[in-house]
């Protein structure tokens, strides 16, 4: 039996610690360590098709009984993206759903459950501090000496956060808004919508960007953010540390990417920590999903907006390196229909041969 711990409380800390008991209760026992002066966005998050499935298998939880009040999410809408069709909705096979749910429930089931034993103390120095055989380590972006991490090219770095009261209950899936400097993600929560004003703070000021969002949704900003885009230059830490979530590495969250990331490198690594799969070739793996996810992400920005604007031209112009394994994909989607594609879907990342079909169809031009 394996003493697993995990530090944070955070989605990827929760995914971890999920994920584990989920699939490897029987040979590990994990621990949650954290901090609560940490405090959890409250701003909604999307995830990926797995993840419902993940709370079903683990809990037996439904949509009309879970503790962290999660919405399904049947899929995201893009507006105003490319030259084509500024009205897009990419949707979620009618068999499968993605869930919206606020991060703090979830933390608040993680460290309360009474699964895990869940130990309150801020961790500086992981492996001086945890006896355990393994940690993953979920601490965040905070305290990151970024000469240990490379750059994931991406024209945002910056967010306005805002809130509304007002429920829709015919939302279902996440807006994805092009707008002037970026875009903007409208997440239907159980009591609220989340917004996400996305901009690059060097092309449009905060004050701009927090008018901009007022003007469009008649909500104020309650935060603001600026960040990078970046990634470790490995998975492994030390001798027995594993980063995941933002302490391994942040994307911008369109196509729910970091949501996958954290499940795919708790899958991963686990095949070094409980099959004994080289660590090298795990950490490969990480990196080239990594890589497809940059890839994926500039792949829809090279098409532009209805905005001929300073950011979408700047976003367009950043290097997109289509690497073979890309070209191949969209190849493949290319040239046969839709129907073959659901059948023998190839995959780029986290991303099948039928999505590239659906943007090169409706969106691209």
């Amino acid at each position: 039996m394996k003493k697993i711990a995990v530090i944070g409380s955070g989605s990827a800390a929760s995914l971890t610690a999920i994920s584990l008991y989920n699939f490897l209760k029987d040979e590990c026992e994990v621990e949650i360590y954290h901090d609560s002066k940490i405090s959890i966005e409250p701003v909604g998050q999307a995830t990926i098709l797995t993840t419902p499935k993940l709370f079903f298998d683990a809990f037996d939880w439904s949509w009309y009984d879970n503790p962290i009040k999660a919405k399904f999410k049947t899929g995201a809408s893009y507006e105003n993206w490319g030259k084509k069709n500024h009205n897009f909705f990419h949707g979620f096979p009618m068999s499968s759903v993605g869930m919206h749910f606020i991060p703090s429930l979830l933390s608040e089931f993680l460290l309360n459950c009474g699964i895990f034993k869940v130990t309150e103390k801020y961790i500086r120095n992981p492996e001086e501090e945890i006896d355990a055989d393994w940690i993953y380590d979920c601490r965040g972006r905070s305290e990151i000496v970024y000469t240990d991490y490379q750059d994931v090219i991406n024209p945002l770095n910056s967010v306005a956060l805002g809130r509304s009261d007002d429920v829709d209950p015919n939302l279902s899936y996440t807006k994805c808004i092009a707008t002037p400097d970026g875009w903007t993600f409208v997440i239907p929560n159980h009591d609220s919508t989340s917004y996400g004003y996305l901009y690059n703070n060097t092309i449009t000021d905060t004050e701009t960007a927090k008018k901009n969002l007022k003007n469009l949704f008649d909500i104020d900003t309650t935060k603001t953010l600026n960040f990078k885009n970046y990634r470790a230059r490995s998975v492994w830490s030390g001798q027995k540390t594993i980063l995941n979530g933002n302490r391994y590495a942040f994307v911008e969250p369109l196509e729910a990417s970091s949501m996958a990331m954290y499940q795919y490198i708790m899958e991963m690594t686990a095949h070094t920590i409980f099959r004994g799969e080289s660590p090298y070739l795990v950490d490969q793996k990480i990196n080239n999903h990594l890589t497809g996810v940059q890839n994926f992400l500039l792949w829809h920005y090279q098409y532009g907006s209805k905005y001929d604007t300073p950011f979408w031209e700047y976003a367009k112009s950043l290097p997109f390196d289509m690497d073979d394994d890309f070209k191949s994909n969209i190849d493949y989607a290319k040239s046969h229909d839709v129907k073959y594609l659901k059948e023998n879907p190839r995959y780029y990342s986290q991303w099948n041969s039928y999505n590239i079909r659906n943007w090169l169809d409706h969106v691209a031009t």
